[in-house]
């Protein structure tokens, strides 16, 4: 599955993020100020145990969006 952007650079991903782009799965060092000031949110109340220290974020203004309801 090969569909929509992918990026080699955590600091493209995040401002893929930041640009209302999509959502990403992120580790939190880099975006604490982000989650801090409202930016962006953890859509999941419950951690996801990957064996990596990253979470999905996706702007507040994207909350609602239809396809990402689909996350708990």
């Amino acid at each position: 599955m090969n569909k929509g952007p992918r990026f080699d650079l955590l600091s493209m991903l995040i401002a893929a993020v930041r640009s209302n782009l999509g959502v990403a799965l992120l580790p939190r060092f880099a975006i604490q100020h982000d989650l801090d000031n409202g930016e962006m949110v953890i859509p999941c109340d419950v951690p996801m145990r990957t064996g990596n220290r990253f979470i999905m974020t996706w702007r507040e203004e994207k909350a609602e969006s239809r396809y990402l309801q689909i996350f708990p």
